[in-house]
């Protein structure tokens, strides 16, 4: 993926039984077979909507960063990773909960996005 200003990786693993999900911000695990490519990386949007990991009904991005207490400074430059047009990882804070890893992923999708503007410094809602 081509973002000016980001270093993305992007790593597929099999799941395997002792499998660890990464708790820093800048790594997410989706499974791999629920992801629809291009994926696409952007500034969240006022209106845009996730599933909060945990979660079962939609929040608007810009609500779940105030539960966070995320002063304003920062969220101008929270990122979102889109999978077509649903967010799939509010980058730095919560992946969405319809791309989370279950007991039926196969294989997962690591990415690590490195933007230092990007993250907070605690990694709470991991």
């Amino acid at each position: 993926m081509d973002t000016p200003g980001f270093q993305i990786f992007f790593q597929i693993i099999d799941l395997y039984p002792d499998f660890k999900i990464p708790r820093t911000p800048h790594i997410a695990c989706l499974d791999w077979e629920r992801l629809r490519f291009p994926l696409s990386l952007r500034k969240w949007k006022p209106g845009d909507r996730f599933y909060p990991l945990g979660m079962q009904q939609a929040k608007k991005v810009s609500d779940f960063l105030i539960d966070l207490k995320i002063p304003r400074m920062l969220k101008e430059n929270v990122y979102v990773l889109c999978c077509q047009e649903e967010i799939a990882w509010v980058v730095g804070y919560r992946p969405d909960d319809r791309y989370k890893i279950t007991a039926d992923t196969k294989k997962v999708y690591q990415i690590e996005v490195n933007h230092q503007e990007v993250f907070r410094s605690e990694t709470d809602g991991l």
